[in-house]
């Protein structure tokens, strides 16, 4: 069974919603909000420091 986890940008109204079937779900959610970043976070706020 598959676990949902999003990252919705509100300032965009764009989001990420990654599947997976990983048990531990903090592990699950910081791996998704990496991938937004690398797929989608660099691209607007590349200049950023933190």
């Amino acid at each position: 069974m598959g676990h949902p986890y999003g990252v919705h940008e509100v300032s965009a109204n764009q989001g990420l919603v990654c599947i997976g079937d990983c048990f531990d779900t903090s592990r699950f959610a910081v791996e998704v909000i990496g991938d937004w970043w690398f797929f989608e976070g660099l691209k607007r706020y590349g200049n950023a420091h933190r």
